[in-house]
């Protein structure tokens, strides 16, 4: 079963399609389930970004998607882009929502996220400086949620997507902060938690985040589980490197995806 559980749409304040064109282009790309994970960004400093989806709206749309594509399996979730000193206020935020998934992700490192150019300038673009601090903001993140309160972690390497490096070095490897990076894994290993493959940017660099030497690190700690996205926000974006990122996951000896529904676990096999 092939299931794609990282997308956005126009009820995110970047998504550029409707829930329709994605579901579209989810069947044409040969998915049987996807997850809308719109994004929620509390107090995010960039004008609009913190601007949640509504819940009305975004209801009825998914409602009438489900009826208009019977033939895929749609679910609702959240791509909950952390704040941690404003976790109690997340938290209840999320209560509010009948979710069927919710995604952990950090954009934000202190009060800049990495897309910016400001996040690599305040450490002199000093790649040994800029990377491990965003992997102990990840660290610090997840030790504010209990684990019932999420379900995976995304793009674990986001700090690398607009790196200002040539391209070889824009990937976070294991080796950029190996005890920060153990102790994250770590915690999705002890609480049962899924470590995502985030395809966002395979169809232009031929590489899937986190890097594999991170993926194979979470194996050798004691992960079961990987989720995996298309982090789509256009209708072209979707289906891009599922392929490899299947092949990869089962290479390091990786067996199950899993499936939710009113934040159930369901364990699958990842697709050969």
């Amino acid at each position: 079963m092939r299931c794609d559980y990282h997308t956005h749409t126009c009820h995110s304040m970047d998504g550029h399609q409707t829930i329709a064109e994605l579901c579209e282009s989810e069947i044409r790309a040969g998915f049987d389930e996807v997850c809308l994970t719109e994004h929620y960004e509390p107090m995010h400093p960039t004008p609009g970004a913190d601007i949640p989806p509504k819940l009305e709206f975004l209801l009825a749309d998914y409602r009438a998607a489900k009826k208009l594509y019977p033939r895929l399996s749609l679910r609702l979730g959240i791509e909950i882009g952390d704040n941690p000193p404003y976790h109690d206020m997340i938290a209840r935020w999320l209560d509010e929502w009948p979710l069927d998934y919710r995604l952990m992700s950090l954009h934000l490192v202190g009060k800049l996220d990495p897309y910016d150019r400001a996040y690599f300038s305040q450490f002199d673009d000093r790649r040994e400086l800029a990377y491990p601090a965003y992997a102990q903001a990840i660290l610090d993140s997840l030790r504010t949620w209990n684990p019932g309160e999420y379900d995976a972690l995304a793009h674990l390497g986001y700090c690398g997507r607009y790196a200002p490096y040539p391209d070889e070095r824009k990937p976070l490897l294991h080796s950029d902060a190996p005890d920060i990076i153990d102790d994250i894994l770590r915690i999705l290993a002890r609480d049962g938690k899924a470590l995502e493959i985030n395809t966002s940017r395979f169809n232009k660099t031929k590489r899937v985040i986190p890097d594999p030497s991170i993926v194979k690190r979470f194996r050798e700690l004691g992960g079961e589980f990987i989720m995996f996205g298309s982090d789509a926000h256009r209708p072209e974006q979707v289906g891009h490197g599922f392929e490899y990122a299947y092949q990869l996951a089962r290479g390091f000896g990786f067996q199950y995806t899993c499936r939710f529904d009113q934040r159930r676990r369901a364990v699958i096999p990842i697709p050969d």
